[in-house]
């Protein structure tokens, strides 16, 4: 089988697909939404495979030349692809995108591009999903802007492009105007009451301002207010009110005030007539009165959902206290009213603090910590040795009970930190967070103290200060003290030049449930870091944002913004951030196993959807050496989990060039570990695959009689530069390229053989011929002279088309 023959056949087969073109196909949507103050869209939403119909070629084709375009790193070196989405302006197609993303445009009021800017008024971004058969022009506004204007109606046109073909996409955006709002009823005696709703939520007492969510089923409010679900959830924020305080005589006034003012805190009102205490929380300025705040308030039109979180001023709420407060939604003079029972019920660790002085002491340890100052709450990690200390303590690890010091000077529980840790001032004094608040230690994951994280109070250290605490892992009557010192040191300056010297790539899929640790991971095995790297204690890094590394020249960091170390929380493009709005996913990598370095995913909450993907690239580098590998790794949020048993992976190297490139490899083993009989069996069905760059695997190909196709980034693409195929006696693997190799050369590329769930995996790293040849162990010309081998050391009789080895010189058979 010669090379040229299969790149006429693709070259024709290409140009019988464009051989009728239509002028254009034309696809018609119309979305409404309200005017708002935000940057809420919505979705004109399109079947991909009838976009790839219109464009005369097949959804998979489409999708992988979409994903070429939008997700092109400017950093990778690869020739970056045509663009394919345009706004329509008269006869001219912009492509000077304008939103964040490509395909995006902030347009002015007769649809020109005129970026973020005061001219502009609406954006509008695409997305895409050939999983869920699924494109989207999605819309929204500039806030506020079309509010004024009484909002307006837009008819823009786009253009997707294909190659010579063109989809049109012309587009009815109706921005409804927000109809005209009653005058609110404010006397609480004139309302009419619609409906009523009610939830409990129960709380320790808190020494400090954490919260929790509450959320509560009010279907039917809207329709009994006059409103609709949708306008509802536009003016919730405006239509929240609660009973105001009397602040000099704090007593209940029946009028309203808005529960969003003085960020949601109330306090308890007074009886006029004893002066007791009444059970009822109502909306009052911020003070040391407070007892509790509600903020956050947002309303799901999908699913009747209101929900809020309740967090307490600290100190002032003991176990016994139940309070609740009214909140009425209000739309005129009609009110639909939500009562929020809160109920302060007992910590089970409280009230459980023994005197150290009557304790028995079981054992210590003195543990520094040293850090450089933060503008974040990354942290170090402490291992520790909880069978140990649990034998010393007579219990079983999980019986165990962490405690620190607080400004009584007696053994607390009280958490004010994650997990059951604990904020502390420099003294080592148990804190909340805030002024006082110097470091942090908290215990990684609930009621396990295997690992205790250890971060700083942001703004509140420097270069030369300690901060220094005794705590304590207490069972029964026995303790083992931990002597911790957080010592904050200058910066450390590396020389070492990072390097990558391999690429995995791995995708973990999971459910759309925010919060939550997936269940699949990314595994590498130590022995194989060890091999690549030379460590078994590999670092993890990310990449920061631009921003940040143009500032400091660090392209790579460790700083570490994910409560379980080491990791991240991340931006939409894999880069590290802080936790917020920014970050919509994050990774840690565990020491789960002694065998593997595991990296798991968590989704932040209200972010992402089942179909949404994200991808980042994340290294484990050998700090001595510079050596790193670097991780491209594909995060899917999934409705459902497909298991896929990997019975079979490896990692080769092949050589690569303008010329057919021939070596040898064992299909037989990959055809027994999927379970068939022959090899001949393995190429009978359209099993193999080529990883894309959405982290997800092609549609199966015949790899005898087309092959696989990679582009400069290592993606599956059709009609891509690089070539991978097998020859027709099923025995070698065939390379080429359709474009010159300049040495050095590497792409790291990945396909599989899949049958039913089972799927045998190659990492192939392409490379040109001479670092090939470098990287093959050399045989000994003098002892094997005028032998012939393979290039596995074997020796060859009568050698067939591919690379061979004549007295320690290769040379080619075709």
């Amino acid at each position: 089988m010669k090379n040229f023959t299969l790149k006429i056949k693709q070259l024709f087969a290409a140009m019988l697909m464009l051989a009728c073109i239509p002028a254009s196909a034309q696809f018609k949507a119309t979305v409404e939404q309200y005017t708002n103050s935000d940057y809420s869209s919505v979705a004109a939403e399109f079947k991909l495979t009838e976009v790839a119909t219109a464009l005369e070629t097949d959804t998979a084709t489409l999708a992988a030349a979409l994903n070429a375009w939008y997700n092109y790193d400017e950093e990778s070196g690869a020739e970056k692809p045509a663009d394919m989405f345009f706004l329509k302006s008269g006869e001219e197609l912009v492509a000077d995108y304008s939103t964040n993303f490509p395909g995006g445009f902030w347009m002015s009021g007769d649809y020109r591009n005129v970026g973020y800017t005061a001219e502009a008024v609406f954006y509008e971004d695409i997305w895409f999903d050939s999983a869920e058969d699924y494109f989207s022009l999605n819309f929204g506004q500039m806030p506020d802007t079309l509010a004024k204007a009484g909002g307006a109606t837009f008819t823009p046109s786009f253009v997707l492009a294909y190659g010579d073909k063109q989809a049109t996409f012309d587009i009815t955006y109706v921005v409804k105007p927000l109809p005209e709002t009653p005058a609110v009823e404010l006397d609480i005696t004139k309302l009419e009451i619609v409906g009523n709703a009610e939830v409990t939520t129960e709380q320790y007492p808190r020494i400090n301002y954490n919260s929790s969510a509450v959320k509560v089923n009010i279907a039917g409010a809207a329709a009994k207010l006059g409103i609709d679900n949708e306008l509802l959830s536009v003016i919730l924020t405006k239509s929240l009110y609660k009973a105001r305080v009397d602040e000099t005589y704090q007593t209940k006034v029946d009028s309203l005030r808005l529960a969003t003012d003085n960020g949601g805190w109330g306090i308890e009102v007074l009886d006029m007539a004893t002066g007791d205490t009444l059970p009822e929380v109502c909306a009052a300025p911020y003070s040391n009165k407070c007892q509790y705040y509600m903020d956050t308030w947002k309303f799901d039109p999908a699913t009747d959902t209101l929900s809020c979180n309740i967090g307490q001023y600290p100190y002032n709420l003991e176990v016994g206290d139940k309070y609740y407060t009214n909140v009425y939604i209000v739309y005129g003079n009609k009110a639909f009213v939500v009562k929020y029972n809160v109920h302060i019920v007992e910590d089970p660790n409280a009230n459980n603090n023994p005197e150290l002085e009557s304790m028995t002491k079981a054992g210590s340890e003195e543990i520094r910590i040293e850090q450089v100052p933060t503008t974040d709450y990354s942290t170090s990690a402490i291992k520790l040795n909880v069978d140990s200390i649990a034998n010393l303590l007579g219990c079983a690890t999980g019986d165990m009970t962490f405690m620190a010091i607080d400004n009584n000077g007696e053994l607390s529980t009280s958490s004010t930190a994650n997990n059951g840790g604990y904020w502390m001032t420099q003294g080592g004094i148990i804190c909340a967070w805030g002024t006082n608040a110097y470091f942090f230690v908290e215990p990684a994951s609930s009621n396990n103290y295997s690992q205790l994280n250890v971060g700083q109070m942001p703004g509140n250290t420097a270069i030369g200060e300690e901060g220094h605490s005794l705590m304590y892992l207490v069972a029964g009557n026995s303790y083992y003290e931990l002597d911790i010192t957080l010592a904050i040191v200058e910066p450390k300056k590396s020389d070492v030049e990072f390097v990558s010297v391999a690429t995995r790539s791995y995708v973990v899929q999971a459910l759309d449930e925010t919060y939550t640790w997936s269940t699949k991971t990314a595994s590498i095995p130590y022995a194989q870091i060890d091999e690549l790297i030379g460590t078994t204690e590999p670092v993890l890094y990310a990449l920061n944002i631009d921003s940040i590394a143009a500032k400091t020249g660090d392209k790579y960091t460790k700083d570490y913004t994910m409560g379980e170390k080491p990791g991240f929380w991340l931006t939409e493009d894999g880069r590290k951030n802080a936790w917020g709005s920014g970050s919509p996913w994050g990774i840690t990598g565990l020491n789960s196993t002694s065998e593997n370095f595991v990296i798991q995913c968590i989704q932040m909450d209200g972010f992402g959807v089942a179909g949404d993907s994200y991808t980042g690239e994340f290294y484990l580098v050998n700090e001595e050496t510079g050596k790193m590998i670097t991780i491209k790794l594909t995060y899917q949020i999934v409705n459902e989990i497909i298991d896929s048993e990997v019975v079979g992976e490896e990692w080769i190297n092949l050589p690569i060039s303008m010329d057919d490139m021939m070596v040898d490899f064992d299909f037989a083993k990959v055809a027994t570990a999927l379970g068939l009989e022959t090899v001949e069996a393995l190429f009978d069905g359209y099993y193999a695959k080529g990883l894309k760059a959405d982290g997800t695997y092609s549609d199966g190909v015949d790899m005898v009689g087309s092959g696989l196709s990679f582009n400069a980034n290592g993606a599956y693409a059709e009609y891509a530069s690089y070539g991978l195929c097998i020859t027709d006696d099923y025995t070698q693997f065939l390379t080429y390229s359709n474009d010159d190799i300049d040495a050095p050369f590497k792409v790291e590329v990945t396909m599989c053989f899949q049958i039913d769930n089972k799927c045998y995996v190659i990492h192939i790293t392409l490379l040109d011929e001479a670092s090939y040849l470098a990287g093959i162990e050399s045989i000994n010309a003098d002892s094997k002279a005028g032998k012939i081998y393979n290039l596995q050391g074997q020796e060859v009789a009568a050698p067939a088309k591919g690379i061979y080895i004549l007295n320690g010189k290769k040379f080619i058979v075709k």
